[in-house]
């Protein structure tokens, strides 16, 4: 139900937004991005729903993500959460491998500790639903 494959146009978009300037945050979105993908999308969203008008309540320190000037002035407005996990998916590996060697060599030059705080609880978060089975009707073929 959320895993249809991306049209060109989506697509498109999201290479537009992570060129514009979502691509410097992808460090940030990724790990909240696959959170809400594992503990807020149920059977209560409809495929058709904007992804960005559900995600934008997900917190990232004391903001949420639409509090977020680059969230709101770049996150693809139209993605709807039945290519949720194919926008993931590419923002991870497609669009996010420059992006990671990017911004790690940024978060080598910083220490940020909250950050690393939140990717290690993210991480931790996703290794516990993943062992108890949670998610498995998300990210695997039905």
């Amino acid at each position: 139900m959320f895993k249809e494959q991306l049209a060109e146009q989506e697509e498109f978009d999201l290479k537009v937004a992570v060129d514009a300037g979502l691509g410097e945050k992808l460090d940030l979105l990724l790990p909240i991005f696959k959170d809400y993908m594992l503990r807020r999308v149920d059977d209560t969203i409809k495929p058709e729903m904007k992804v960005k008008d559900f995600m934008g309540a997900m917190e990232l320190g004391e903001d949420t993500l639409d509090e977020l000037e680059w969230f709101e002035r770049f996150f693809p407005a139209n993605l709807e959460h039945k290519n949720i996990v194919g926008a993931y998916n590419a923002l991870a590996t497609t669009f996010g491998e420059a992006a990671a060697a990017s911004a790690e060599g940024a978060n080598n030059n910083k220490s940020d500790g909250l950050l690393n705080e939140l990717g290690q609880e993210v991480r931790e978060r996703d290794a516990s639903n993943l062992s108890d089975g949670a998610g498995d009707a998300l990210m695997t073929d039905a």
